[in-house]
């Protein structure tokens, strides 16, 4: 009987973590823009820390593709709080001609618990604005 005992508080406790990793939600998106006085086009890639009570941390950020490539404009890794956003970018220049249609549904981020999420394309984004999470330059 004391096994039966083990064998569901196992269960539970499985199922308890599991729906905590559930609470775990994340938005990325992704758009095309320009930094001022610079020519080069990039891809914006933004992560928003959408669970209602933890911090999330994001420990990689990739363009799925062939090859694939490292996002590494920003540091990681990057903690954000509740409803807190972040960003990072990639030269345009440095995708594929098979990526480039595609670019903004080709991101990828994985957090520390091993999670990972794709991107959707931002079609909201300001025709000006700054870098969430970066530093502003006076």
């Amino acid at each position: 009987m004391t096994a039966l005992y083990v064998a569901v508080a196992k269960y539970l406790l499985s199922l308890a973590a599991t729906l905590h990793q559930g609470l775990c939600r994340v938005r990325v998106t992704a758009h095309r823009a320009y930094f001022l006085n610079n020519p080069d086009q990039q891809l914006f890639i933004t992560v928003t820390n959408l669970s209602p009570k933890r911090e999330v941390e994001v420990v990689r950020v990739w363009i799925a593709g062939f090859p694939t490539i490292e996002v590494l404009s920003q540091p990681l890794p990057k903690r954000l709080k509740t409803d807190e956003s972040w960003e990072t970018w990639v030269s345009i220049s440095i995708l594929g001609a098979f990526d480039l249609p595609y670019a903004e549904v080709r991101a990828r981020v994985r957090l520390s618990n091993g999670k990972e999420f794709r991107s959707i394309q931002n079609t909201r984004v300001a025709p000006v604005g700054y870098v969430p999470g970066a530093p502003h330059h006076k």
